[in-house]
This record gives structure tokens, C-alpha cells and sequence, in this order.
């Protein structure tokens, strides 16, 4: 007959088992009434755990696992929104995550004369798990945070079979170590399966983390992307916009001629001056650039910002007209929303573009007031949403990156910094 021991033991794996497999399920969308739903996967694990204690055959175990895994996979889509693939992330890294724990265990205990069933066992037992939980959940939960979605698609999907094969080959020793009892028959081969048996759960949890931050890194690629695509239409609204205010402004110019001996010379002045502003035409060699300059020079010019602008848009004829407006675009707008902030006498944005010793050298520069936090050598987002906001300079950087190029940022004494260097491509030639 079992014994309170081994009601203890059996419980204790279940409850083991689900923290791990619900830490990792943690960041999906929970369902309703989520503790009574706990507690029911819970009763039910434990309850087949305790019911299995009265079979006696070693070969039972392969089917006291084989339900115990199937009743948590059916208990993380009872307790949260995800589909399979989110299911079999959890259970790898669930499982991989206790059963790294029980081979530390083991392990420990193959160079001491002790059992499992101990009292040094489970004064040693209950430290550990807390320490190897939280620092697996510290070490590779992180990517799960802006990726754990009821729709998750692994973009590496061999991987995560990869890992869950590592994870089976894991299990199936420990299976075969528990048939033939090596705590008691052979301590060195308790030994030594423990040891291989933890590497492969830190191989698997390793291969779980990387699965996940390539995810992560494909979706902000394909939003980068996007956001990169979306400035080609902008640029084809731009152009056809300033074409209409130079024909209106040609029109307005030829009306005004007309009416020099009606209106006082004061007021045509005045109606000249408005005009030559929107009428201001950048010729850079670069008609892309032309374009976006025009227009931004109107934005600046209606915030009451100083814009100084130095260009020669030969030196970047090789850059598409999308990735010209992501990276000036994305330039100007910060350097906007920066400068809107100061009073009216130290809004001054200064752009330059040039060539030097066969580098497309671009350089920004204007005056900022508020704190700026760096990650990754770009500042942060300051709107507070880090899931919609934060892509610009990160796609000014993926166009930078393409051309094998190098984007650096710096802030200091008020002044805001950006510097851009792309080696233009050999065979690109100047109009």
C-alpha cells in the first residue's frame, strides 16, 4: 500500500509540473474564474498521479506520464486562449523546466548516501525549486511578452519539434534509470544520466527561448517593413501635392501681376512673401528628396521651426524612394516633436547630406528638453506605448543596416544628434 510519503510525492509532481507549465502559459490571455480553473487541472493531475500509486509495475510510469502531460496540454487550453502551437510551447518548456529540477536533484543526490524520500531530500528540494524556477523564468520568459498571442505561429516550427525530441530522449532515460533503480543499484549511473539528463533540459529551454525571440524579431521585421512600404505611398501623395501648390502658386503670381496698379505695394508684398514660401523648391539632384524637402519645409515653416538644409541628393540615388522617406522622415518628425516642446527662438533643425570618400554621409541636429532613455543605442519611445510606438528609429535602422551602413545617435548639452554613414554601392553614378 502506498504511504503518506508517496501520496506527498505524487501530489507534489503535479502541483510541480503545473506552476511550470502555468508560468510559461502566464502571459497568454487568461479565461474566466482562472484560479478555479487551476485548481480543477490540479485535482485532476493530482488525482491520476495518486491513482497510479496502486499499480505496481515500473513499465506503469509510460502511462502515468503519457496522461499526466495530455490531462496539462488539455489544461492550458482550459485555462487559457492560445491554439497548438502555443500549447506545445508551454508543455516543452513546462516539462523541461521540472525535470531539470528533479535532475539537479538527482544529481546532488548520486554523491551523498541520501533518498529521495529523506528528510535532507526535502529540506533541499523545496529551496531549489524555487531558485531553478525563477531563474528559468527570469532567464527565458522574457521574448513570450510581446509574442503570446491566441493565434501564435512559430516561425521556426523545427525547432520547437527539435526540442520537444531532446526533451523525449530526456524522459525515456529517466524512465529507464527508474526501471532499474540506479539510486539504489549503481549511484554512477545515477550519476551520469542526471548529468546528461539536465543538459538536454537546458538545451531544450534554450532552443524554447530562441523560438520565441525569433518570432519577436520577425514580427517587428515585418512591422519595420511595412512601415518602410507605407512611405512609398506617402512619398506618391507628397509629390502630386507640391506639383498642385506650384501650379496654384504659378496661377496666383500671374493674377497677381495683373492687380500691381488696383492693390496698395505694402499688401502685394505681403501676398508675395506667403507665396514664395509654399512656391519653395529644393533642387538637390535627388527628385524624391526634392519632394520630401518641399513639403517638410511647409511643416516646418507652419510650426515656426528654423529649418537649415544643406543636400546633395546625388550621393543617395541608390536608396529607394520608400527607404529616403524612412529615414528622413523618420528624422524630421522627431526633430519636430522635440522642437515643439522649446520656445519659438531655439526651434532650429539643421539636415545635411553629402558625399565623402565614398560614403553617403547624413547628419542631423537640433535641440531637445526632455530626458531621453537609450536601449540599444536608440532612444526609447517617450509616448509610453512600447507596442505601437518606438518603430521609427529601429526602421531608419533596418535601411541603414541593408546598405551594410551604421546609424549612431548621441545627446548631449541639449543637443540632439543623429549621424548616418552608407557606403554608396560601386556602380552607382550621378545624374
Amino acid at each position: 500500500m502506498p504511504t503518506t510519503v508517496d501520496y506527498i510525492f505524487a501530489v507534489g509532481y503535479a502541483l510541480e509540473l503545473l506552476t511550470a507549465i502555468s508560468g510559461f502559459a502566464f502571459f497568454f490571455k487568461r479565461r474566466k474564474f482562472i484560479i478555479l480553473r487551476l485548481f480543477a487541472v490540479l485535482a485532476v493531475m493530482g488525482g491520476v498521479s495518486v491513482a497510479f500509486l496502486f499499480v505496481q509495475s515500473p513499465w506503469i510510469y509510460w502511462l502515468r506520464y503519457a496522461l499526466t502531460y495530455l490531462i496539462a496540454a488539455a489544461g492550458v487550453l482550459f485555462c487559457t486562449e492560445t491554439n497548438g502551437w502555443g500549447v506545445l510551447y508551454c508543455m516543452v518548456s513546462g516539462v523541461a523546466t521540472q525535470h531539470l529540477y528533479y535532475r539537479v536533484l538527482s544529481l546532488i543526490l548520486s554523491f551523498t548516501p541520501f533518498e529521495y524520500t529523506d528528510i535532507f531530500c526535502l529540506c533541499v528540494s523545496l529551496p531549489m525549486l524555487f531558485f531553478i524556477y525563477g531563474v528559468v523564468f527570469l532567464l527565458f520568459r522574457g521574448p513570450m511578452r510581446e509574442n503570446a498571442s491566441a493565434d501564435y505561429k512559430p516561425t521556426q516550427r523545427v525547432n520547437i519539434l527539435l526540442a520537444l525530441l531532446i526533451l523525449i530522449v530526456a524522459i525515456i532515460l529517466h524512465l529507464y534509470e527508474q526501471q532499474y533503480d540506479f539510486i539504489h543499484n549503481d549511484r554512477s549511473l545515477l550519476s551520469a544520466f542526471s548529468a546528461y539528463g539536465t543538459m538536454c533540459c537546458i538545451f531544450t529551454l534554450g532552443l524554447q527561448y530562441t523560438l520565441f525571440l525569433s518570432s519577436e524579431l520577425a514580427v517587428q521585421k515585418a512591422v519595420l517593413e511595412q512601415l518602410v512600404e507605407k512611405q512609398k505611398e506617402q512619398y506618391e501623395h507628397s509629390r502630386e501635392t507640391i506639383d498642385m501648390i506650384n501650379v496654384k502658386c504659378h496661377d496666383m503670381k500671374q493674377q497677381i501681376s495683373r492687380l500691381e496698379d488696383r492693390v496698395e505695394q505694402e499688401a502685394l508684398d505681403e501676398i508675395k512673401s506667403l507665396i514664395k514660401v509654399y512656391e519653395t523648391i529644393y533642387r538637390t539632384g535627388n527628385e524624391v528628396l526634392d519632394v520630401f524637402l518641399s513639403e517638410r519645409s511647409l511643416i516646418f515653416e507652419r510650426n515656426k521651426v528654423q529649418f537649415d538644409c544643406i543636400a546633395d541628393g546625388e550621393c543617395i540615388s541608390f536608396l529607394k524612394p520608400s527607404e529616403i522617406y524612412a529615414l528622413f522622415g523618420n528624422a524630421c518628425d522627431n526633430a519636430l516633436e522635440a522642437l515643439v516642446h522649446l520656445p519659438e527662438e531655439d526651434r532650429m533643425f539643421t539636415l545635411t547630406v553629402r558625399e565623402k570618400q565614398g560614403m553617403a554621409v547624413i547628419h542631423t541636429e537640433n535641440a531637445y528638453a526632455a530626458d531621453l532613455v537609450f536601449e540599444d543605442g536608440l532612444p526609447a519611445t517617450t509616448k509610453g506605448d512600447t507596442v505601437n510606438h518606438g518603430f521609427g528609429m529601429r526602421s531608419m535602422r533596418m535601411v541603414v543596416e541593408k546598405y551594410r551602413g551604421e546609424l549612431t545617435v548621441n545627446a548631449e548639452a541639449g543637443v540632439f544628434n543623429l549621424n548616418i554613414l552608407i557606403p554608396i554601392p560601386a556602380g552607382t553614378e550621378k545624374e
